[in-house]
């Protein structure tokens, strides 16, 4: 049946009858005439070029785009007319001669050469824990302290530290402030 209901299954069956002899294209155009439609109607229905829509009824392949485009041009308009979708798209590829690939032709690529190597089981926890214990050992190389690489006090720091002048350093006193909320802090 179409957008339309116009077109109903006893003008599907005695158009598939008829079309044993006719194409694909000329089916949709005896449908759509029956239906008394026009290929703009068509066109605004099924938002499809009426150049394509002509195309498909003229079987004229040159005029259509990528197959794969025109087989859901030609889905969409069987769809529309009330032909089964699939029968159309097999009789228009047919009637066009184009090729179809099958799925069982197509042959898969072969896996690459790395699937088919295997690790000894427990390699992944051996890397790990000797990986480990490497990281612990560069640690434990580089915290170690060697005394003589500890640089002297210099003379001044020293002298100074240990001379008297540390006794006469003058007291800072520090008085707390306290803000409060009706008078604003001195600075």
């Amino acid at each position: 049946m179409d957008a339309n209901g116009v077109i109903s299954k006893a003008v599907d069956s005695e158009l598939q009858a008829v079309g044993e002899n006719i194409c694909i294209g000329q089916m949709f155009r005896q449908a759509r005439l029956r239906a008394k439609l026009d290929l703009d109607t068509v066109s605004a229905d099924l938002k499809i070029s009426t150049e394509y829509l002509q195309a498909i009824e003229d079987m004229d392949r040159e005029a259509m785009p990528h197959p794969t485009y025109a087989a859901g041009f030609v889905r969409c308009y069987a769809n529309y007319l009330g032909f089964n979708e699939n029968n159309s798209v097999e009789s228009f590829r047919i009637g066009n001669n184009i090729q179809t690939t099958s799925h069982r032709s197509i042959s898969a690529k072969p896996a690459p050469f790395w699937l088919g190597l295997s690790v000894p089981r427990g390699f992944g926890l051996v890397t790990a824990v000797v990986g480990i214990l490497g990281l612990i050992t560069w640690y434990g190389q580089q915290s170690i302290v060697d005394p003589r690489t500890v640089p002297p006090v210099p003379e001044l720091l020293g002298t100074w530290s240990q001379g008297s002048d540390l006794h006469n350093v003058p007291a800072i006193s520090v008085e707390p402030v306290f803000q409060s909320a009706d008078k604003p802090v001195d600075g």
